[in-house]
């Protein structure tokens, strides 16, 4: 599958980059990455358009998938493709906000969280927040367990 990085300018949307899913249900990814991108381009923001609403919460996500899951939702969003695709240049985008909500995963390792307090450090106005323990957003919501956790409260101060 494609997935198209859009900016937008006078005369209106642009792709700047495509990353490439692999959809294969059985695959393993054992001889490739899980999303691809293409030769020569760099890491970028996902949706930064979201970055251009008068609005003042904004979402972080990890990944394109769990950033349209939060885009499904009602809320806005920009996605990282990946924990070590954040460039510290990048948290100057979230100035000015009066929220930011950092969603991590609850993997087994521990990436995703350390992932997401890093961020939160460099953002004065990030708050993380947890999704069910195994889950990513987009997993959650196939859940039906997004929903509580997109809508409700459970934001928890950076570094927690």
């Amino acid at each position: 599958m494609a997935i198209p990085y859009l900016r937008y300018g006078y005369s209106g949307p642009n792709v700047a980059t495509i990353r490439f899913a692999c959809m294969v249900p059985s695959c393993k990814h054992t001889d490739h990455e899980k999303m691809l991108s293409l030769p020569g381009h760099g890491n970028r923001l996902y949706n930064t358009r979201d970055l251009l609403a008068p609005v003042d919460e904004v979402c972080i996500c990890e990944g394109e998938w769990d950033t349209m899951t939060a885009l499904a939702y009602g809320l806005h969003a920009v996605g990282v493709p990946g924990v070590k695709a954040w460039k510290p240049y990048m948290a100057g985008a979230f100035a000015g906000y009066k929220k930011v909500r950092i969603i991590a995963q609850m993997d087994d390792d521990g990436q995703s969280v350390k992932w997401a307090n890093e961020l939160a450090s460099q953002i004065p106005a990030a708050v993380v927040q947890h999704c069910p323990h195994g889950l990513d957003l987009n997993d959650a919501h196939l859940a039906g367990r997004a929903n509580a956790l997109l809508k409700g409260p459970k934001a928890v101060p950076a570094g927690v």
